[in-house]
């Protein structure tokens, strides 16, 4: 009689381990495997806006440099941009803004295990759209904490780990190891 109760707790037990398992969905690597490279030492002199994402909750911030390579980068956040940034003939060379550009800034929200916030920096290329079908879509940073596609009509919440939000599930956005030291003012996004 005992090891009959034994048995149905344990079917029960791997029954509810496994739905559990299944309701989380698949496991991303909290990092990517694609490169990036933006060093800044200060901050504040390359962008007022890039700054406030840095130091501001639920603040974010969208970096991009043109297509043709242009020695320019652009930071806009939701209102006017900034205007473009002239980058020197080493910047230009070192800065690597991942697939599409980078988002950075600071959410609203800290991170599970995490005492308080601490800035973020993700690609500005949908993800799915790029591991679906190998396609580069920028996403639009049209709505405070949001980032929008286009194209498969997802939204992803830069507030919570750039999860998903709405349109079909999927995998999360790119993400890249990011450092800001407020006391130097220096941001280090560094990826491979």
């Amino acid at each position: 009689m005992i090891q009959t109760l034994h048995r149905i707790i344990a079917v029960i037990f791997l029954f509810s381990a496994g739905v559990m398992f299944q309701a989380c969905g698949p496991a991303y690597d909290m990092y990517c495997n694609i490169y990036a490279r933006f060093v800044v030492s200060n901050v504040l002199s390359v962008s007022p806006t890039l700054y406030r994402s840095c130091t501001s909750l639920g603040e974010f911030c969208t970096i991009t440099n043109p297509v043709g390579g242009a020695m320019k980068l652009y930071f806009k956040s939701i209102g006017t941009p900034d205007p473009p940034y002239p980058m020197t003939a080493q910047e230009a060379k070192s800065f690597v803004l991942g697939l599409g550009g980078l988002i950075v800034g600071l959410p609203s929200l800290a991170e599970q295990l995490e005492e308080e916030p601490k800035v973020v920096c993700f690609d500005l290329t949908c993800p799915n759209c790029y591991t679906d079908y190998n396609i580069s879509h920028q996403l639009r940073y049209t709505r405070l904490g949001y980032v929008d596609c286009t194209s498969c009509g997802r939204s992803y919440d830069l507030n919570s780990s750039g999860i998903v939000s709405s349109g079909e599930t999927g995998r999360p956005l790119f993400r890249y190891p990011v450092n800001f030291f407020p006391s130097t003012n220096s941001l280090s996004i560094v990826n491979k």
